[in-house]
């Protein structure tokens, strides 16, 4: 029991910077005017509130349709495969990003500089892209266990093009006036 519940407090602890880390780096793209206003407020912590109520939203409603779709085991899975391609496909964007930086600002001093050149740089971020794309694609496998395997392939891939097609949605729609007053930082 006890080393339960360090593991449980564990999994808490490590959830909890998975939350935050998020919301603040949309708080960053909300005070360049890349989302609305509504998602700039702060409490007196300096923490994000409406945007991590509208994530807590959205992450308690996909977790009620699993759980009540699936075992726990497979709801556990599931929810982790999702989060896990979400989180690849930003990696599949900074390996491009990488690429394109080479190209755009080849003269900027950089911490490290993948060696080889462009080639190199080529090498490492297409092995890069190249993996996460796989890892993706493993991720729509179900497991054995699995008994809907046509809900579990189905909510990923909602689930992917939901959240992956939310902020190309609102970046479209983006206004001048959702930019934030430089004093309020």
């Amino acid at each position: 029991p006890v080393i339960a519940l360090l593991v449980a407090v564990g999994a808490m602890a490590g959830a909890s910077t998975w939350i935050v880390g998020p919301s603040k780096g949309l708080f960053a793209s909300a005070k360049d005017g890349l989302i609305p206003p509504f998602f700039q407020k702060l409490n007196s912590r300096r923490i994000p509130v409406n945007m991590l109520l509208i994530q807590g939203a959205i992450v308690t409603v996909y977790a009620v349709v699993v759980f009540l779709s699936l075992d726990v085991n497979n709801a556990f899975w599931i929810l982790g495969a999702l989060t896990s391609q979400l989180y690849l496909i930003m990696y599949i964007l900074m390996f491009g990003a990488a690429i394109r930086l080479r190209y755009l600002r080849p003269d900027v001093a950089r911490s490290y500089r993948v060696p080889g050149g462009n080639p190199g740089m080529w090498l490492v971020s297409g092995v890069g892209v190249l993996g996460s794309v796989a890892a993706i694609g493993l991720g729509f496998l179900p497991l054995a266990g699995v008994r809907n395997k046509v809900f579990y392939v189905a909510f990923l891939v909602v689930g992917v093009v939901v959240l992956c097609g939310a902020p190309l949605v609102i970046y479209h729609l983006r206004r001048p006036e959702w930019r934030a007053e430089p004093d309020s930082e």
